[in-house]
């Protein structure tokens, strides 16, 4: 395990080194480096469950998921977000690419999606949209 370890720590080095020189220390980010070294999938996951003794939702579970990868030297992003009513069944997942015209311009174009039959998410479940966004950064 420690040949595994010595090489990560190799390549994250190579890569910083590599990083700074092009872009310079304060330019240069995590994300940067960590991509560089091969990490360019990102994964999140989380369940939250309550008990309430009353209200409409006294017992619940709440799951969230986050799988994104980064693709074109860090110009392009694609990603899924999603909040799973685990009581319910009820799901709102958000998918999106983001695109980075330049450092301070990025385009997205996503999709949101809600389905419930009941429980939380029932309220919005013919709220289902596509939507674009063009952000600029400063």
């Amino acid at each position: 395990m420690q040949i595994k370890k010595d090489y990560t720590r190799e390549k994250i080095v190579e890569v910083a080194r590599r990083e700074f020189l092009s872009k310079g220390y304060a330019k240069t980010s995590t994300r940067d480096i960590a991509t560089g070294a091969g990490n360019d999938w990102s994964l999140s996951a989380q369940y939250a469950h309550k008990y309430v003794a009353w209200g409409n939702h006294r017992d619940s579970g709440l799951a969230t998921l986050r799988i994104s990868k980064d693709l074109l030297h860090n110009t392009m992003a694609l990603q899924t977000f999603a909040y799973i009513d685990v009581t319910n069944g009820g799901l709102f997942n958000r998918l999106s690419a983001d695109y980075a015209l330049n450092d301070q311009l990025h385009a997205i174009v996503g999709y949101d999606l809600f389905h419930a039959d009941r429980g939380m998410f029932a309220t919005y479940d013919n709220n289902s949209e596509l939507w674009f966004k063009l952000k600029y950064n400063f």
